[in-house]
């Protein structure tokens, strides 16, 4: 993958269940294809992917069709090591300062937020002004 502001992948996806699938398994082949291996394994990874889809199509698109996510992937220009990975729905945007809070009184993960919870677990996240757009940036593991 080249150093560039251009995105290395680059995919438009309608929100349905089986798109989100199937975009997951892309984007996983898109790293394999390109030699990436990242400092997180596999199921993490799906399990980011998995995540951050499902809030785009879910919570952003409403699960509307004909209402599109956008991903690109791209090596970040100022550090190589990092692999920017950026998924924007069409929805009316979050405020993800506002989120429930991430841990009940009883230690059990609150009904909402966990997915934003679990991605910044495993890399290090930002969102658009509007909040419907999340980057993810995860490091490369040096071979």
């Amino acid at each position: 993958m080249r150093s560039t502001e251009e995105p290395a992948y680059s995919r438009v996806e309608k929100s349905s269940q089986g798109s989100r699938v199937e975009l997951i398994e892309d984007m996983i082949r898109f790293f394999d294809q390109q030699g990436i291996e990242l400092n997180i394994d596999r199921y993490e990874l799906y399990l980011v992917l998995d995540e951050a889809i499902t809030n785009a199509m879910e919570h952003g698109n409403r699960w509307i069709a004909d209402k599109n996510v956008f991903v690109t992937i791209r090596r970040s220009v100022e550090n190589p090591e990092h692999i920017v990975v950026k998924l924007k729905d069409e929805g009316l945007g979050f405020n993800p300062d506002h989120l429930p809070g991430q841990l009940q009184l009883n230690g059990a993960l609150s009904p909402r937020g966990r997915g934003i919870y679990i991605i910044r677990k495993f890399c290090d996240v930002s969102f658009n002004a509007m909040g419907n757009e999340i980057t993810m940036i995860f490091t490369e593991q040096k071979q």
